[in-house]
């Protein structure tokens, strides 16, 4: 199988019916799933190019953060900059939530550093601004 998908918690496979049905193969629990029900939740965030997954958003939340394989050992990453997500929460942290000059040291903006670093907590809500 060609293509295989993620929503964070499971890992699916494309499978092939001999009636031609589309149906989901949960590699993890080896279970179908059906297609129709899952395949808005992960599909659409996964990237392909030739059958191949070229790069996955694991969040729709956050969409400057990507994994793609190729780049940071398949760490997520910050689209602009490529830099890893950890690196720039770290910054982040050490320079006490000032979002622009971590922006300015990786290349990107504060709209990055802010992405990657809600990714991070896993939150939604804007973050406090630097004083």
């Amino acid at each position: 199988m060609r293509r295989i998908h993620t929503d964070g918690k499971y890992i699916f496979a494309e499978a092939h019916k001999a009636t031609g049905d589309r149906a989901l193969y949960d590699l993890v629990e080896d279970n179908f799933a059906i297609y129709d029900v899952v395949v808005d939740s992960f599909i659409a965030s996964v990237d392909y190019q030739d059958d191949a997954p070229q790069r996955w958003m694991p969040d729709s939340r956050f969409d400057r953060i990507v994994v793609d394989p190729r780049r940071a050992f398949g760490r997520p990453i910050e689209i602009v900059s490529g830099a890893p997500v950890e690196a720039l929460f770290d910054a982040w942290r050490s320079e006490r939530g000032n979002a622009a000059r971590v922006a300015a040291f990786y290349g990107t903006d504060t709209i990055g550093v802010d992405q990657a670093v809600r990714f991070t907590l896993g939150v939604s809500a804007p973050l406090p601004l630097a004083a």
